[in-house]
């Protein structure tokens, strides 16, 4: 690789990240006003979800441990509980493991690249291009990764048990999107 291809790599991996921060410096009184509304309704990529109606049914399947917790994973448990006590950490953790499945998507499809060190744009930009997950994935996942560093770089005492525990449901949905195959 030569200087100008690693110049031009690496801002073509800092351009999206520049165009967000500046629209939000620009945009920040709306997005502050955004922000302390509560949230009805969120879409990322494939994935949409009100809120309103998700809450009551995210609510008894994480407070309903009978039958959930025996379909669900340790993990996924552990996420739950983690929600009651400290909403911000269970958004960080249930944000780990939809990375942890896209490394591991990439490290299959892609052996050679040495994954432990991509961003996780890099990571989307890479399983697209070998067809590992579909463009709509990826949007999913960028829209988690987004509310994930919102959670992790604003005010950790926002995050209410209600929210974590809708942000779990979203990650178990970009979970099931990762582990889907694309249509060839």
């Amino acid at each position: 690789m030569t200087a100008l291809q690693f110049i031009a790599s690496l801002v073509g991996s800092l351009a999206w990240p520049v165009v967000v921060l500046v629209v939000l410096v620009i945009f920040r009184k709306q997005v502050r006003q955004l922000a302390s509304r509560p949230m009805r309704r969120l879409r990322a990529g494939p994935l949409e979800v009100e809120f309103d109606r998700l809450l009551s049914e995210v609510e008894v399947s994480v407070t309903t441990p009978s039958d959930t917790i025996e379909s669900a994973s340790s993990e996924e448990v552990a996420l739950a509980r983690l929600a009651t006590t400290s909403p911000a950490a269970a958004v960080m953790d249930a944000h780990s493991l939809a990375e942890k499945a896209l490394r591991d998507i990439v490290r299959t499809g892609v052996p050679e690249a040495d994954v432990s060190r991509m961003a996780i744009g890099q990571l989307l930009r890479l399983a697209v291009d070998r067809k590992a997950i579909t463009p709509e994935t990826a949007k999913a996942v960028e829209g988690v990764t987004v509310m994930r560093n919102l959670a992790a770089h604003g005010r950790a005492s926002e995050i209410t048990v209600e929210r974590a525990q809708d942000y779990l449901a979203l990650v178990d949905a970009v979970l099931y999107a990762l582990r889907q195959r694309p249509a060839a």
